[in-house]
């Protein structure tokens, strides 16, 4: 189940799909804004990208 869910996420990063995402955290409403955030962090959560990510933010918190 994990396999074939990793595999659609990952399908939907390479097909562009995070950019339509990141254009509705943009706008003004909130309920909007939450839950293309929560999208966006469900595609996060893939097994082989989980470390990078956290690196990733763990690196911005110490620049920031």
């Amino acid at each position: 189940m994990f396999v074939l869910t990793d595999l659609i996420k990952q399908a939907i990063m390479n097909s562009g799909g995070v950019e339509p995402l990141l254009s509705l955290v943009r706008t003004r409403d909130t309920r909007v804004k939450r839950n293309a955030s929560g999208a966006i962090l469900n595609l996060t959560h893939l097994r082989m990208y989980s470390f990078l990510f956290y690196f990733l933010y763990f690196i911005s918190c110490l620049l920031s």
